[in-house]
């Protein structure tokens, strides 16, 4: 199943297979609606809807998440300009994976998406997962910090699921923990 699923991947992609849902973020004083974190889905022809655990497990292990990384940013950013628009305060938040910021052309690759879309840096957050963030963590504080320079926030997702270590954290350059 899973060597299926890596093959269909890239063809579902192409193929209109995937889509974003926006799950709103609420402000916990307010009540308001402060951004929105992009969450990708699949509905494949065959198996139907495929739980993103399991898509994004295959697309790691069969090196396809750079790919479908790059299409949640490219469609995060064409469906979510009209929004910032009429709400130029709200923030889009979009998961990656440390082996997509960990790519040397990363940065600069955010940074062309994001000039070409005339997407303000400041509306952005990426969303890496603890795990994930400590695996390389010299490269990892390097990209985080160029992240950091070009505006785009950082927050640690799944923060307690792993190594929950408070010495990371210090060292790590992000914005927020959730």
């Amino acid at each position: 199943r899973k060597a299926k699923l890596a093959q269909d991947l890239v063809a579902g992609l192409k193929n209109g297979q995937f889509y974003l849902e926006y799950q709103p973020k609420i402000h916990i004083d307010s009540g308001e609606v402060s951004g929105f974190e992009a969450l990708c889905r699949w509905q494949h022809p065959y198996y139907g809807r495929i739980c993103p655990p399991e898509f994004i497990a295959v697309a790691e292990e069969f090196s396809l998440y750079a790919d479908l990384g790059d299409w949640v940013i490219d469609t995060a950013f064409s469906e979510f300009q009209s929004i910032l628009t009429n709400n130029p305060d709200l923030h889009i938040a979009i998961n990656v994976s440390a082996s997509q910021i960990l790519q040397p052309d990363f940065v600069q690759k955010l940074q062309h998406k994001i000039n070409s879309a005339g997407f303000p840096c400041n509306a952005i957050e990426l969303e890496i997962t603890e795990t994930e963030l400590i695996q390389d963590m010299k490269k990892t504080v390097e990209v985080l910090e160029q992240l950091n320079k070009l505006g785009v926030s950082v927050s640690i997702d799944d923060f307690g699921k792993g190594y929950s270590s408070f010495y990371y954290l210090r060292n790590l350059p992000v914005d927020r923990i959730k």
